[in-house]
């Protein structure tokens, strides 16, 4: 959905694309002139782009308070964003699991929650294009769609990532109306996350006492890790931080409960152990990553590692 590329604690982490910013001779900011500048067809994406309106605004447009009880995005990317990398040491907020890694704002599910393949594709290439190491996958649906052409799109825009060795995380998926089930025998597992590609790694979603939420998808052989996504806080657009979607007093209480929140600290853990072996190809991190999780008893024979993510082990 998008990134608040202007929060307090996300902007100094933005990536900036290098082809659409500078000056002119006469002095003049060249990073919104209408051209396109470094010749990649988008004009003016500074940040990132928003597939979703087809402009050069990827923000995470959101609804709050009543509105929300009609359905829409609450701030679901920057929220995720936070996860990955809010900016460390700054006395502002929180941090991030890669507090000083450099966040790509891409968008393609609107403020009303709704996003097409084509416009996730299009998010895929365009990252992979403009120098992306991990893709940050918060999104997804039960089963393939119907629509095989679409769903064999998709997956060749995840073998365009592999193919130029980017790691593609994945969340693994909330259930059916938020009960968790196998992604490796329902009928309807969760995509992208059960999609076969090596790139990818597919995350579920932990409490604090180490229990599986009770939304969480898993499977022993479509699901890798576990990492926390209960009532977890981060940053949402406006310049707040929030552990729960919705708080209507007398009405409505729900936390920051889904996968989507766990995936990103598997993706913040990939940055990590980039920054401390830079010539490390995909395989390696996801190995690494796997290989340092810590077994808890909730995922045994339940996601590929049997553990959780531990960061301390994954750097040492």
């Amino acid at each position: 959905t998008g990134v608040d590329y202007t929060h307090e604690d996300l902007v100094d982490n933005m990536w900036r694309n290098p082809g659409e910013i500078g000056n002119d001779a006469n002095g003049v900011s060249k990073a919104t002139n209408g051209i396109d500048d470094d010749g990649n067809g988008f004009v003016d994406d500074v940040v990132g782009w928003d597939f979703g309106k087809n402009d050069n605004k990827p923000y995470d447009l959101h609804k709050t308070g009543f509105q929300l009880l009609l359905g829409g995005n609450p701030g679901h990317g920057t929220h995720v964003a936070g996860c990955v990398a809010a900016t460390g040491d700054n006395g502002k907020g929180i941090a991030g699991v890669a507090p000083n890694v450099k966040i790509m704002g891409m968008r393609f599910i609107t403020e009303e929650g709704q996003g097409t393949t084509e416009g996730a594709i299009g998010a895929i290439k365009y990252a992979v294009d403009n120098g992306a190491h991990i893709l940050q996958n918060s999104w997804g649906s039960e089963g393939d769609g119907g629509d095989q052409e679409a769903s064999q799109a998709l997956q060749d825009a995840i073998q365009y990532a592999l193919d130029a060795g980017v790691l593609f995380v994945a969340a693994a998926g909330n259930g059916h109306q938020g009960v968790g089930y196998d992604n490796d025998t329902d009928s309807r597992p969760a995509y992208p996350a059960s999609y076969p590609h090596e790139n990818i790694i597919s995350v579920a979603a932990i409490d604090k006492t180490d229990q599986l939420g009770s939304f969480s998808n898993w499977g022993r052989n479509t699901v890798d890790i576990a990492a926390p996504g209960v009532a977890v806080f981060s940053t949402v657009p406006d310049n707040v931080y929030q552990d729960t979607v919705i708080d209507i007093p007398g009405l409505i209480t729900a936390a920051w409960d889904v996968t989507s929140i766990a995936a990103p600290h598997v993706s913040g853990a990939a940055a990590l152990y980039m920054s401390l072996h830079p010539n490390a190809d995909w395989r390696e991190v996801k190995q690494a990553i796997l290989n340092s999780a810590v077994p808890i008893n909730a995922v045994q024979g339940k996601v590929v590692s049997n553990g959780k993510l531990n960061v301390r082990n994954l750097v040492q």
